[in-house]
């Protein structure tokens, strides 16, 4: 049977799933899906622009440009 070369895994990024997933696959690369790595990328946004609202939508859509059509 043929293997595969790397494995890779989507998930929401809970760390209870990434826990899980180094057990059954240590060598899996992890990634996080698109929707909550863009939750992920707005809140260290926030926390990195407390109060320039314009500056963090900047940052922000530098780094991930599909997060334009989500709302904040």
């Amino acid at each position: 049977m043929p293997q595969a070369a790397e494995l890779s895994v989507i998930t929401d990024g809970a760390e209870w799933i990434w826990n899980r997933v180094a057990g059954y696959f240590p060598d899996a690369v992890e990634i996080a899906d698109r929707y909550h790595a863009t939750q992920h990328l707005a809140q260290a946004t926030k926390t990195l622009y407390l109060k320039d609202v314009a500056a963090a939508q900047r940052w922000q859509w530098e780094r991930c440009p599909w997060s334009r059509s989500l709302s904040a």
